[in-house]
């Protein structure tokens, strides 16, 4: 608040010793200064961390369980940053849970990604519909299923719920094999961790 006091007082000033026909071009020009320091902060304000992340995951395996890979995608900044890794014997849905909890593990400790707005991809309708809905049953339930059974994957699934209460990112559901740049990425770095188990 002093600081914009300050500004205005100088400025009233530089206005004192104008003669008045020209005030109106030095109005205007102080405006326009006025602008571009605004600008300019918004810009530093971007560059420093304010834009959104974007995640794309995807996770499989040959026979199920039998050998299994992940992949996943971190857009920020500019960078697509590629991670992935796999199991000698898994399951189609343990590798969809883990793409997600190894990118949103990533993010987290990133620190320059701090505070970020996160949108993540899956093609899992196992991992979406589980994370923005199901569990709460579960959770609520004791870690049971609607038909008392005990939930398939809790280990996985308690810690994609940490990550999910600590970042809050935006769940979506993109379908998969059909053509979309990120996804596609993702089933191909899935596919090279599941040949190296075979």
């Amino acid at each position: 608040m002093e600081a914009k006091t300050e500004n205005r007082t100088r400025a009233e000033e530089l206005l004192a010793g104008i003669a008045e026909e020209h005030l109106p071009d030095a109005i205007a020009a102080l405006e326009r200064l006025a602008k571009k320091g605004a600008e300019k902060t918004a810009g530093t304000e971007r560059a420093s961390g304010g834009d959104a992340i974007t995640i794309y995951t995807d996770g499989g395996c040959h026979g199920n369980p039998g050998p299994g890979g992940w992949g996943a995608v971190v857009i920020a900044d500019g960078d697509a940053r590629q991670i992935s890794g796999g199991e000698e014997k898994t399951t189609n849905n343990r590798m969809e849970l883990t793409a997600a909890i190894s990118a949103l593990s990533a993010v987290r400790n990133t620190e320059r990604f701090a505070g970020r707005k996160i949108d993540i991809f899956t093609d899992s309708q196992y991992v979406k519909n589980g994370i923005s809905s199901w569990i709460n049953g579960w959770k609520k339930n004791g870690w049971l299923t609607s038909q008392k059974k005990p939930v398939l994957n809790k280990d996985l699934w308690q810690l994609l719920d940490e990550l999910n209460s600590a970042l809050a990112p935006s769940w979506n559901w993109v379908k998969g094999h059909a053509g979309v740049e990120f996804n596609e990425i993702c089933d191909e770095l899935c596919q090279k961790e599941i040949a190296r188990f075979e």
